[in-house]
């Protein structure tokens, strides 16, 4: 079974509530935390899809929406983006390394997941 974080990852912070770690404001956390490997580990596409957006942003670092039908995939603070918006990816294809970038107090996945444009719990789709 592979999984979207190469590697022995752990969850530091889980879909829900939650204080923000950099803010310290209490609110929502759209999806899930991965830590523990190094920078560059390859973040792996869980779905064939189509990449909608591949960029950088100063809160999510660089980050990549993957769709597919009704859901979509956000992977975020990125160290490299390796797809570009319009192309179509496949189930467990690199598209990434993790890293460190934007809003972010280590190297991590925040790894999100929304269906029909509502964050749903990511866990489910951590392993393929």
């Amino acid at each position: 079974m592979s999984a979207v974080l190469d590697g022995n990852y752990k969850i530091t912070s889980d879909f829900g509530m939650r204080e923000h770690p950099i803010t310290k404001e209490k609110k929502m956390h759209n999806g899930v935390d991965l830590a523990g490997v190094p920078k560059g580990n390859a973040v792996r596409s869980c779905t064939d899809g189509i990449v909608k957006l591949a960029q950088f942003s100063n809160s999510a670092g660089n980050w990549i929406w993957i769709v597919k039908n009704n859901l979509k995939y956000v992977f975020m603070h990125l160290n490299s983006l390796e797809v570009k918006a319009g192309e179509f990816v496949t189930k467990g294809q690199r598209i990434a390394g993790v890293g460190t970038t934007g809003a972010s107090t280590g190297v991590h996945l925040h790894f999100q997941v929304e269906e029909n444009g509502k964050p749903i719990d990511p866990k489910p789709y951590i392993k393929f």
